[in-house]
């Protein structure tokens, strides 16, 4: 095959970029024919400024390829391709960082998804617990108020206790007072009793007399009633007493 000429290498490039189509034949032909005939002829320079020429035109198929054919020709300067090769590094680079900073960021997503779960859990634990203490404080209250109304029903139960002690001792002092005033009004009764046997004696024994004739019969009739009244006035609080 006959070696491709300098003047066309542009519009050979751009054509192979753009039908897309031939490529690697292409690069083929270039390494086998161009590439000795350009370091025959020693014309290196023009060869990269046809291809810095032609990579000013940014697209991306056509920077690719013209990247692959300088670097199959190795005819590329550091200097001519310092633009494309420094701005394929930086994409690279870039690139790489942002696959790092993008599993970084799912990683702080998961966390943060973790935290919210976490968060929400604390959150109906902490419910759990205000309804636990909820419920304990109501529980507290009725158990205040059931131990106030015991407190008063044991107030109320020492109050009758008492009540009914003291109404034992009463009726233990009552019953030694009157056992007290039954001796004594005995006593009295007693007394009372012998004062009238020795009215009474007296009595009869004017009575059986001979002179009693000489009294008048009014006389003996209010002595009678006064002997009856006051065997009426003893005997009858001695009956009331002990009934």
């Amino acid at each position: 095959m006959a070696p491709v000429r300098f003047g066309d290498l542009k519009e050979y490039v751009v054509q192979s970029c753009d039908q897309q189509r031939g490529l690697a034949a292409h690069m083929r032909q270039a390494d086998d024919n161009l590439g000795r005939t350009l370091f025959k002829r020693n014309d290196r320079q023009f060869l990269n400024k046809v291809i810095h020429d032609a990579s000013m035109d940014h697209r991306p198929e056509y920077d690719k390829r013209l990247k692959q054919l300088a670097k199959l020709i190795g005819v590329i300067d550091a200097d001519a391709t310092h633009h494309d090769v420094g701005t394929d590094h930086r994409f690279k680079r870039l690139e790489q960082e942002n696959r790092k900073l993008k599993r970084q960021l799912e990683f702080a997503l998961t966390e943060l998804k973790n935290y919210q779960d976490n968060f929400t859990k604390l959150k109906r634990a902490l419910e759990d617990v205000d309804s636990e203490f909820d419920c304990r404080d109501s529980q507290l209250k009725i158990l205040q108020n059931n131990s106030t109304k015991f407190q008063r029903a044991l107030e109320e139960v020492r109050f009758e206790f008492e009540c009914k002690d003291f109404q034992r001792k009463l009726r233990q002092v009552l019953q030694g007072n009157s056992i007290k005033f039954l001796h004594r009004a005995l006593k009295e009764v007693q007394f009372q009793l012998k004062i009238l046997m020795a009215v009474l004696a007296v009595l009869i024994l004017v009575a059986s007399w001979d002179f009693v004739i000489l009294i008048p019969q009014w006389i003996i009739l209010i002595l009678q009633w006064m002997i009856t009244a006051a065997i009426a006035i003893v005997f009858i609080p001695m009956i009331i007493v002990a009934f």
